[in-house]
């Protein structure tokens, strides 16, 4: 069924793109000017994706109104497909890097206040993890990456080196399964 439904909008999305291209003359918005990029390419895609991203959330469950979709979609675009496609993949690690270092730092918190050993052991975990994700030169958490990794190894030095060790080898899909196998534990305590 779902392979189904994904053709079906395959299918509805170069319906909508043929009819977009027969309104919009084209051949204006991509003359040619002389470093060798067309004139309102950018512009046309952006907007491209901007349509796409809102008509495609709004027939996500749950995501009335879409606003967001297109806001990303406006932040992430770039000339080339391949810039957009690591510029994005970038700000996703960038985020799930943010995120875990923010879940983290709270766990590292609270187990300093209370005596947790669980929350220890997970914002120490967490923060071994969001190394792995290495954020790029344009992304730095403010607290610096010394600052944290001593919290973390001064909670609980054991996880975190178990941690560094286990995550050492891992590739960027076993990456993002760990990170939600680390935040589905967190959860569950």
């Amino acid at each position: 069924m779902g392979a189904e439904r994904a053709r079906t909008w395959q299918r509805k999305l170069r319906r909508s793109a043929r009819r977009l291209a027969r309104r919009v003359d084209l051949r204006r918005l991509v003359r040619w000017r002389g470093e060798g990029s067309p004139l309102g390419l950018r512009t046309a895609k952006t907007t491209l994706a901007a349509v796409i991203s809102w008509e495609l959330a709004l027939r996500l469950p749950g995501s009335q109104p879409p606003v967001l979709a297109p806001l990303t979609a406006l932040l992430v675009i770039q000339l080339t497909l391949v810039k957009t496609i690591t510029g994005s993949l970038q700000r996703v690690a960038s985020v799930t890097a943010g995120v875990l270092l923010a879940l983290a730092v709270a766990d590292l918190d609270r187990a300093v206040r209370t005596g947790d050993g669980r929350g220890a052991r997970s914002g120490a975990r967490m923060v071994a993890l969001a190394e792995r994700f290495r954020f790029p030169r344009n992304f730095q958490p403010t607290m610096s990456p010394a600052r944290t990794r001593q919290a973390a190894t001064d909670a609980d030095r054991p996880a975190y080196d178990e941690a560094v060790s286990s995550y050492a080898g891992l590739g960027p899909e076993e990456l993002r399964a760990a990170a939600l196998v680390a935040l589905r534990e967190r959860e569950r305590h």
